[in-house]
This record gives structure tokens, C-alpha cells and sequence, in this order.
């Protein structure tokens, strides 16, 4: 090779690493206002609301369903010196669209929601772990990880991997300044950007506009995207996003709550060891009737006769029923005692052909097995465990569930049997409150739930303790005429 080509080639490679470090001096200048956009959000605390829509039709495919989808995330990002969380909260909206019309077509919306979740990083090894306080009020920490189906065995989550800021990520010249002087991302980091913030189905994003506040830090991104035109499908897309930060929006560790309620302790503790007492649940809702349009109400009432042979849960249609509820697709349960293990066999009230009426039937689970409850406390609610403390008091004789407990405190009040039991609620529990009366005794139970866009509401109530009797008529059968 001639020597001069090889000088050359070596002062090129000498040279590479001074252009890149900036030695370089016809680079232009970084933009102070690029600067203090990206800096607005870059290590700093901050929630990010993220609103998207994804529309898929088929306009050629008269059996397929035409689908408008909605996702509202909102993410938090939390910084406290070399500590670092991440927090997730995500509602779905799915929804059918009429393929003449292109509406959306009512009673077909499919509404979900995930409770809020929240990551911490070990700074020992990078991994993720999330932190708990039990119902019982005691704090535990856990490894998050992946099961690797092919090994059986679990990868513990690199946080950084997993939950990126993107700001930390996006450098200065990934934005550029408009001849308007907005700010706009480079594409491709526009496209990182949707990336890290788990945006899905969506198109090649053609434009973006960065929005500043007067002290130029970033308030909110909006999006152009084109359609997405294929043979067979069309996909549409629409995003936005926006960011919040304030004095409120902190790294926050969990710790044993220091609520003090004794009144409510005791009265949390009235079935603990009690093998006798009525649990009602009352069930209520309304909802928009698809035919004619109307609001309608629904009302149940599902009435639990605790005793220790037998436990009886009757939907009671008045206070004078003489027979177990035949009416609609609910059913009565009883759950009879085995002497030789204390188990509870469950049995439902049923029609038969054979008598031409209703009568008791074991309920089948699958094949020959049939619905065997352990023992009497896994037939009725669960709470006598709980710690008050978990508990904040909002009025008078009123406690409210504290907020990293709500989602799954609902079921902790249910049925254990799962014919009367309200599974939404382990999970979806929206509201949890308790009222007690003036003897400090419990006076109601309030929990909730949101499926489908309906609101469900559900109040519990203690009877009888120690003097409720299985009414006489619960072995009769019911024939028809």
C-alpha cells in the first residue's frame, strides 16, 4: 500500500475521536431553549398522561368487527439522589363501530382498568423490586422478574431496561427548532419516545410538536400520523401527550401505617372466632338498557345464614320468601358440614325435570369432583385479619382503605363461596369504606367495583351474632305446577 494512503488513513483515525468529543469547530451551538426543554424533564420527577387511540377497519370483510380502541396511561418517573420508582396506571375503552355508519355501537364498549403499580431500582444490582404492605400491616419487598417458560426458571428485571425515562436517553440534537422556532423531535426519537411510554398499534409518526410553557419547560407533545392503508385493513391513529410536575409528584417508599383505630380494631374482630351470625350483601347498579335507551337499576340481595352445620345463602326477594329464590340465573347455596373432616360440601337449588321443580343439586366442578370448601372460615368474608391501622379515618365513626391497598380490599369483605362472590373486586376494588354506629359496631361495609362503564355498588351488613337460625323451609322443594 502507498505510504502516503496509509499517513492518511492514520490521521483520520486520530482525528475521529476529537470530532466526537467536539473538536469539531463548525458544529453549531446547542439552542438554550432545546436545553432547557429537555432538561425540564431529564432526572426530574414527573407524571406523563398519555392518551391514545388505535381504529382498525375492515371495510372488505363484511364478518369482521370494526374496532375503535382508547388507552389513557399515566406514568409517573420518580427521582430521590441515586433512587429511582416508576409507577403505571392504565384504563382501556374498546369499543365496536358500525360499519355503515362508522359510530360506535351502544352496549358494546368493553371498559378495563389496571390498578396503579409501582417499581423501585436496587442500586446493588440494577433490578427491580416493588414493595408491599400486607393487610395485616407489615411491610415486604419483592424481586420482580420474568418466567422463562423454555428454562422454568425466573430473570430478575433490569430497571433501566425496563422503565426508561426517555429523557434521560435524548440528547440535545435529537430536538430541532423549527422555522417558527417551535421545538420538534427527529423522527426517529419521536418514535422511541411513543417506545418508552408502551404506546400501542401505532403508525409511523410523521410530525411532532414539542409545547413549552413561558419558562420553556415541556408541557405537552402533540403528534401528526397518517393512516396506515393496507389490502386488507386500515389503521388510524391519534396521540397525545402531556406532563405534570409539582411539589406532590416525589419518590415515596412504603412503611407500616401508623393509623390509630382502636374502635374500628374491635369492631374488624367480631367474627373471628364466630361460627354464628348473619352477612348480608346488597348489590346495586344502573345501567343503559341497548334496546330502548333508558337508565334501568338492578338490586340484589344475597342474605348469608352462617351457622357451623350448615351455611345458607338465600337471594331474598322479601322478608316473607317460604322457599330458596327460583327466580332469573342466581342461586341459592348451602354449604353442609362433613363430620368426619369439617369440610363444607356446597350444594345449589336448582330445577329438576325429573320432579318438575327445584331442589338441592352438589355443585359439579368438573367430571365427578364437586365443590368442597375446606373449612368454615373460607365460606364467609375474610376481614377479621386485617389491621386497623391500614385505615384512615375520614369523618365520624367513617374509615377509608389507604390507597396502595384499595385495589384488592374488596374481596377480603365477599363471600369465600364463589357462587356469591364478586370476583372484580380482587383487583378492582374502587372504594372501601367503613361505617360503624354508636355502639362502635359495624354498621356497613361500602365497597365497589367499575366494569363495562357501570359503577357497582355493594354494601355489607352483620346480624345476629350468636343467634342466627338456617330458616325452616330450606330443604323444601319447590315444584312447579
Amino acid at each position: 500500500m502507498n505510504r502516503k494512503i496509509i499517513k492518511l488513513l492514520l490521521v483520520s483515525l486520530f482525528t475521529l475521536p476529537l470530532l466526537s468529543c467536539g473538536g469539531d469547530q463548525n458544529l453549531p451551538s446547542i439552542d438554550e431553549d432545546i436545553k432547557t426543554a429537555i432538561n425540564s424533564l431529564r432526572g426530574i420527577s414527573h407524571k406523563v398522561h398519555i392518551d391514545s387511540m388505535v381504529e382498525l377497519l375492515k371495510p372488505n370483510d363484511t364478518f369482521a368487527v370494526d374496532l375503535h380502541d382508547e388507552y389513557t396511561l399515566t406514568l409517573g418517573y420518580y427521582y430521590n439522589d441515586e433512587e429511582k420508582s416508576f409507577s403505571k396506571k392504565t384504563e382501556y375503552l374498546f369499543n365496536d363501530l358500525d360499519k355503515l355508519t362508522g359510530e360506535i355501537i351502544e352496549g358494546r364498549t368493553r371498559r378495563f382498568s389496571d390498578p396503579e403499580k409501582i417499581y423501585f431500582k436496587d442500586n446493588e444490582d440494577g433490578t427491580t423490586y416493588v414493595e408491599k404492605i400486607s393487610f395485616e400491616n407489615e411491610y415486604s419487598r419483592l424481586i420482580v422478574a420474568d418466567y422463562n417458560s423454555n428454562t422454568g426458571g425466573y430473570t430478575p428485571i433490569i430497571f433501566d431496561n425496563e422503565f426508561k425515562n426517555p429523557f434521560d436517553y435524548i440528547s440535545y440534537r435529537d430536538v430541532i427548532k423549527n422555522e417558527d422556532n417551535t421545538l420538534s423531535f427527529i423522527n426517529e426519537k419521536a418514535d422511541f419516545l411513543a417506545d418508552c411510554y408502551d404506546v400501542v398499534g401505532l403508525n409511523k409518526i410523521d410530525e411532532n410538536y414539542i409545547h413549552l410553557n413561558e419558562s420553556g419547560e415541556i408541557t405537552s407533545i402533540s403528534f401528526v400520523i397518517n393512516d396506515l392503508v393496507e389490502t386488507n385493513y386500515t389503521r388510524k391513529n391519534a396521540l397525545a401527550i402531556s406532563y405534570e410536575k409539582d411539589e406532590s409528584i416525589t419518590l415515596k417508599h412504603l412503611s407500616p401505617y401508623q393509623n390509630n383505630n382502636p374502635e374500628l380494631q374491635k369492631a374488624l374482630d367480631v367474627l373471628d372466632d364466630k361460627k354464628n351470625y348473619t352477612y348480608s350483601k346488597e348489590m346495586s347498579y344502573e345501567y343503559k338498557n341497548a334496546s330502548t335507551g333508558e337508565i334501568e337499576s338492578f338490586y340484589d340481595l344475597v342474605k348469608g345464614y352462617f351457622t357451623e352445620e350448615m351455611v345458607f345463602f338465600h337471594h331474598e326477594t322479601s322478608e316473607n320468601d317460604t322457599h330458596p329464590y327460583i327466580k332469573g340465573d342466581n342461586y341459592d347455596y348451602k354449604l353442609v358440614l362433613n363430620e368426619d373432616n369439617k369440610s363444607y360440601t356446597c350444594y345449589e337449588y336448582v330445577y329438576s325435570y325429573g320432579i318438575n321443580g327445584y331442589d338441592w343439586k352438589k355443585v359439579a366442578l368438573s367430571g365427578s369432583a364437586y365443590y368442597i370448601i375446606d373449612d368454615f372460615k373460607g365460606i364467609g368474608p375474610s376481614f377479621y385479619n386485617m389491621n386497623a391501622s391500614i385505615f384512615k379515618k375520614i369523618d365520624d365513626k367513617t374509615y377509608e382503605i389507604e390507597e396502595p391497598l384499595l385495589a384488592t380490599s374488596g374481596i377480603y369483605f365477599d363471600n369465600g363461596c364463589q357462587g356469591v362472590q364478586s370476583l372484580a373486586l380482587d383487583g378492582n376494588t374502587s372504594k372501601c369504606i367503613i361505617k360503624l354506629n354508636e355502639s362502635n359496631e359495624i354498621d356497613v361495609i361500602q365497597v365497589g367495583f367499575t366494569y363495562q362503564m357501570v359503577e357497582y355498588n355493594i354494601n355489607f351488613y352483620i346480624d345476629d351474632v350468636g343467634t342466627t337460625s338456617i330458616p325452616s323451609w330450606v330443604n323444601d322443594i319447590t315444584y312447579l305446577e
